[in-house]
C-alpha cells in the first residue's frame, strides 16, 4: 500500500484507484478495526460502565454518543490501565427514556457486551435519564441492580453556578454586561483587531453549557481592565463608534467590584471541573474535591466577599466611579406605616454577593447525596491509606461483608476481608513500595502473581473503578467530532 501510495503521488496522471468511495471504505475498514479491538478489550476486562449522552448535531439529528468506562488488567503485561473509550454515535428519533433504553440495550447487544456484567452508569441530570422512578437509569437498574447510577458531577455544578448566578438581578446583569462587551468586539473585525492589539488574551464568550468556562469570560476583562477601558475610550475620542455604553456599563461599582468576586469564586470551581474531567478521576477523590469546595466558599464566604468591595473600591477612585447613590427604596404598600431604610451602593452589592455565595455552599451539599451515599459505602476499597493500615479490623470485616452482600456474583465478602489482611501483611514489609491511588494496588497484584492471587480485592477495585463521575470530558470531543462528520 505504501509503494502503491508513492507511485500514485509521484505519477499524477496514473490510476490510482483512490476515489472518495475508496478512501471512504478504508476509512471504514480501519475504524472497524479499531472499534474491535476496544471492544475486545472492554469484554476481557468483563466489568463496565456506561455513559450515554444525547446532542443535536448541526444538521438538526439527535446523536447519542456511546462511552465505556472499564480497567484493563493484563497479567501478561503485567499493566492496568483505568480507560473511557468512545465507541461512536448513534442517530436516534425519540427520546423518551423507553426509547433510550431500548437504543443502550440494543448497541450492547450489538457490541456483544452483557448487561449483566455492567457495574456502573453515568448520565446528566435531565428527568428522562436521572428520574428515580421511570427514567433511563431506573429502568435499567431493573435490568441489573448492580449498575450504580451517579449524576454527571460536571452538569450538576454547572447547575449549582447557574442557579447562584440567577439568585440576584445585579448577577445576572454583570454576566450580561460580559456577554455584550464581547458581541461588540467579536461583530467587527476592525474592533477585533484593535482589542487584540491592546490585550495579549482577548474577551471571550460566556459558556451556556460548561459553567466553569465562564472563568475563561471574565478572567481577562478582569486581568486586563484597564487596557479595554483604553480601547472603548479611544474609539469614543475617534468618534467612530458608539462605545458610550458599553463603558458606562462597565464603569459601575457594581460591574467593577464584582469582576474581581466572580474571578475568585470561578476559579476554585473550574479546578475542580477540570479534575473531575479525567478518566482517572474516581468517585472517592470527587466527594473529596467537592466537599473541600463546599467548605471553601463556607469558610472564605467573608473574606471573597470584604476583599472584593476593598477591589472595587479602589477602582472606582481610579476610574472617578461614583459609589454612593441615592438608596434605592421599596414602593410603599397600601396601609403600610413604616418606610423602607434603602440600602447603600456598597450594601447592596455585598448583599448580592453573599446571597449568591449562601446556595453555592448548600447546593454543592445537596446535589452530590448520591456520590457521597456510594462514597460511605464503597470507598473504603478505594482509600489506599485506610485500606493499608488505617481502617480497624471490626471495621473492615463489617465494610467487606456488606459488599460482599452487594455484588455477591462477583466477591465474596469474608474471602475479601481474608485477602485484605494479606496484603497488608506483604505491603508492610516492602518499604520501597509507594501505594498512593487504587491503581497502584491492582499493579502491584498483578505484578505480585497471577490471577489467583487476591482474586476477590482485584475484582473488587476493579469493579468500583468502573463508576464514572463525570461525562464532561467528551462533551467538547464530540462537537469537534460533529463538525467533522457534518
Amino acid at each position: 500500500m505504501q509503494a502503491h501510495l508513492k507511485n500514485a503521488k509521484n505519477r499524477p496522471g496514473s490510476t490510482s484507484y483512490l476515489s472518495a468511495a475508496t478512501q471512504n471504505e478504508f476509512i471504514h475498514l480501519m475504524a472497524s478495526t479499531v472499534r474491535e479491538n476496544m471492544l475486545e478489550t472492554i469484554r476481557q476486562a468483563k466489568y463496565f460502565g456506561i455513559m450515554f449522552d444525547s446532542t443535536p448535531d448541526q444538521a438538526h439529528r439527535e446523536q447519542v454518543s456511546e462511552v465505556v468506562r472499564y480497567v484493563d488488567v493484563d497479567f501478561t503485561k503485567k499493566t492496568v490501565r483505568v480507560a473511557e473509550s468512545f465507541l461512536g454515535f448513534i442517530q436516534i428519533n425519540l427520546k423518551d427514556a423507553e426509547s433510550l433504553v431500548g437504543t443502550i440495550l440494543s448497541q450492547l447487544e450489538k457490541d456483544g457486551m452483557d448487561l449483566q456484567d455492567c457495574r456502573s452508569q453515568c448520565y446528566d441530570n435531565a428527568a428522562v435519564m436521572a428520574g428515580h422512578k421511570s427514567g433511563v437509569q431506573q429502568r435499567i437498574i431493573e435490568k441489573n441492580h448492580l449498575a450504580v447510577f451517579v449524576n454527571c458531577d460536571n452538569h450538576s455544578l454547572n447547575l449549582v453556578g447557574v442557579n447562584a448566578a440567577k439568585q440576584d438581578v445585579m448577577m445576572m446583569t454583570f454576566f450580561g454586561t460580559i456577554q455584550a462587551l464581547y458581541v461588540f468586539f467579536s461583530s467587527s473585525t476592525q474592533r477585533w483587531e484593535k482589542l487584540k492589539i491592546a490585550v495579549p488574551k482577548v474577551v471571550k464568550s460566556e459558556s451556556t453549557t460548561r459553567w466553569s468556562a465562564r472563568v475563561e469570560a471574565v478572567k481577562p476583562i478582569n486581568n486586563h481592565l484597564d487596557e479595554i477601558l483604553q480601547v472603548l475610550q479611544a474609539m469614543m475620542d475617534g468618534a467612530t463608534e458608539t462605545t458610550d455604553t458599553r463603558s458606562e456599563a462597565m464603569l459601575t461599582p457594581e460591574f467593577l467590584t464584582l469582576l474581581g468576586f466572580w474571578t475568585n469564586v470561578l476559579l476554585p470551581i473550574d479546578r475542580v471541573q477540570k479534575r473531575l474531567q479525567g478518566p482517572a478521576m474516581n468517585f472517592p477523590d470527587a466527594a473529596l474535591d467537592l466537599e473541600s469546595l463546599r467548605d471553601h466558599f463556607y469558610n472564605e464566604r467573608e473574606r471573597l466577599v470584604s476583599k472584593a468591595l476593598e477591589v472595587g473600591l479602589n477602582l472606582c477612585q481610579e476610574w472617578e466611579v461614583e459609589t454612593e447613590r441615592r438608596p434605592r427604596r421599596k414602593k410603599t404598600m397600601v396601609g403600610e406605616t413604616s418606610k423602607d431604610a434603602g440600602l447603600k451602593t456598597t450594601q447592596e452589592i455585598e448583599r448580592a454577593m453573599k446571597e449568591t455565595i449562601d446556595p453555592l455552599h448548600t447546593e454543592i451539599h445537596d446535589r452530590f447525596t448520591r456520590l457521597h451515599d456510594t462514597d460511605a459505602k464503597f470507598g473504603f476499597l478505594l482509600d489506599v491509606e485506610g485500606l493499608c493500615t488505617g481502617i480497624s479490623r471490626d471495621i473492615l470485616k463489617t465494610k467487606c461483608e456488606n459488599f460482599g452482600q452487594t455484588y455477591n456474583r462477583d466477591v465474596d465478602g469474608e474471602q475479601l476481608y481474608e485477602e485484605i489482611l494479606d496484603f497488608r501483611m506483604m505491603i508492610s514489609t516492602r518499604t520501597n513500595v509507594k501505594l498512593t491511588r487504587p491503581e497502584d494496588v491492582l499493579l502491584f497484584i498483578v505484578q505480585y502473581g497471577d490471577e489467583s492471587v487476591f482474586p476477590n480485592l482485584r475484582i473488587a477495585i476493579q469493579i468500583l473503578l468502573t463508576i464514572a463521575v463525570s461525562i464532561s470530558s467528551y462533551e467538547r470531543s464530540f462537537s469537534k467530532l460533529k463538525l467533522i462528520l457534518n
